[in-house]
């Protein structure tokens, strides 16, 4: 799951392209159906997103993101364990990218 409006971080584009390029679902939190992160996405949820461009807020995606992965925890239980593990590899693929 990745999160990004206007102007797109750069860091955020790249670790969802370095997922789908592993064969991971990547789900994208972003503010327009034609970011850039809901193009690499297999699933994107849209939140509308007009402040000022210095003072973008990410509560409205990281309440989103929570209830998101509450649920996908509780459904995974034990077996999310390996996809957690494999997740930490592509975090240290991208190294100087983050």
């Amino acid at each position: 799951m990745v999160a990004s409006c206007f102007p797109y971080t750069p860091s955020v584009l790249a670790t969802a392209e370095v997922a789908a390029r592993h064969g991971i679902v990547v789900i994208a939190l972003t503010d327009s159906e034609s970011s850039p992160l809901a193009r690499v996405a297999r699933h994107s949820f849209t939140v509308p997103n007009h402040s000022l461009f210095y003072s973008n807020s990410m509560c409205a995606f990281l309440l989103l993101a929570q209830g998101l992965l509450s649920e996908v925890a509780s459904v995974l239980g034990t077996t999310g364990l390996a996809a957690l593990k494999h997740r930490e590899t592509m975090i240290a693929e991208l190294g100087a990218s983050l």
